[in-house]
C-alpha cells in the first residue's frame, strides 16, 4: 500500500480513537460526580460535633445567642464550552463563579476560597 493510504488509515483511526475516548468521559461523568457527592457527603457527615459547653462573654455570663455564622459552600463543576473544550468551574451555586483550564488550578482556587469564608 502507498504511503498514502496507510497515512489515511491511521487518521481514521486516531479519530475513531478521540471519538470513543470522548463519549467513554462523557458517559463516565455522571459515575465520577456521583461518587465524588458520596465521599463529600460522608466527610461532612463524619465532622465532629460542636462542643455544647456555654461560651463566656466579656460580662462573665453564658451567652443566649445560639445563631452560628454560615459558611459559602464553594464546589468545582466540569462543563464542557460549546466549542468542545473542558473547563473547570468554581462556584457557589449562585452568581459567583470562576472558570479555570484545568482541575488543579481550579482546586487551588476553591482552597482558597474556603480558607477565606
Amino acid at each position: 500500500m502507498p504511503d498514502g493510504t496507510l497515512a489515511a488509515i491511521d487518521r481514521l483511526f486516531d479519530l475513531v480513537d478521540h471519538g470513543v475516548d470522548h463519549v467513554e468521559r462523557v458517559l463516565n461523568r455522571g459515575k465520577q460526580t456521583v461518587e465524588r457527592h458520596r465521599t463529600r457527603k460522608q466527610r461532612s457527615m463524619e465532622a465532629p460535633a460542636p462542643t455544647s459547653a456555654p461560651r463566656k462573654t466579656s460580662s462573665g455570663t453564658a451567652s443566649s445567642s445560639t445563631a452560628l455564622a454560615r459558611k459559602a459552600r464553594f464546589y468545582i463543576v466540569e462543563a464542557i464550552t460549546p466549542s468542545g473544550i473542558t473547563e473547570f468551574v468554581v462556584t457557589d451555586g449562585g452568581k459567583a463563579r470562576t472558570a479555570c483550564p484545568s482541575r488543579e488550578i481550579a482546586e487551588q482556587i476553591l482552597v482558597a476560597l474556603e480558607k477565606a469564608s
